[in-house]
């Protein structure tokens, strides 16, 4: 197995997908070949993105950008579209950029399937304290190919046709979690306003009240750690 460097890429790379090329061709598309590395080239930000933690589906257009909060996990599909050489002969790895990671986002770390053809879908996560914003067209991942020692017995079948169920079957379970996440956040709310009136009840005095609502608050504190 050996990775292929900005040379190799040049070599096999087509970019126009109307165009039939040979089989040990690679199909990036679109190309630029600024965002070509020495050993990769610099997948960008697409137009279709969704939030786990707000359990929605949304579009980005030209200068537009994603707000990914602290806490956040995102799944986004890629602008260039990526067909591997039909003869199977390489594999690819998907990795980081370290400009994006020392923003707080999580490391990236995927494969692309020998058969694989289609934009690829990323999951990234905010694990800052702060909202880190992405913009349409920008590169945040890198994708490395590595050239097969073997062809590759096993098909994965995978291509950008299930990408649309796939952002739907994850809203859908997210949200699914998002409404649990929020009933049990109502109750622990409930704590409070509810010792209030278990200390007055049982004390008749301030003193006593403010013993149960300190003690509700810290037991809100305590659960809302752990849902």
């Amino acid at each position: 197995m050996a990775l292929l460097t900005d040379t190799d890429i040049t070599k096999i790379v087509v970019t126009d997908r109307k165009i039939k090329h040979g089989n040990d061709k690679l199909l990036i598309c679109p190309y630029d070949e600024k965002y070509l590395t020495p050993v990769g080239y610099d997948l960008r930000i697409g137009s279709d993105y969704a939030s786990r933690k707000f359990g929605k589906y949304d579009t980005l257009k030209e200068n537009e950008e994603i707000n990914i909060r602290s806490g956040d996990t995102i799944l986004i599909k890629t602008l260039e579209r990526i067909e591997m050489p039909e003869n199977l002969s390489i594999s690819g790895l998907i990795s980081s950029k370290v400009s994006i990671v020392t923003k707080g986002i999580t490391h990236i770390s995927t494969t692309v399937d020998p058969d694989w053809k289609g934009n690829l879908l990323i999951t990234i996560s905010n694990i800052s304290n702060e909202t880190v914003t992405l913009k349409y067209g920008q590169p945040f991942c890198t994708a490395i190919f590595l050239e097969n020692k073997s062809l590759p017995t096993i098909l994965s079948n995978h291509n950008d046709s299930r990408n649309d169920l796939f952002f739907e079957d994850w809203i859908k379970v997210n949200k699914k979690a998002r409404r649990v996440y929020n009933r049990k956040f109502a109750l622990i709310l409930l704590l409070i306003p509810l010792s209030t009136y278990i200390g007055w009840m049982l004390f008749g005095n301030a003193e006593g009240m403010s013993g149960f609502v300190a003690a509700g608050a810290a037991l809100s504190l305590y659960l809302k750690d752990r849902i």
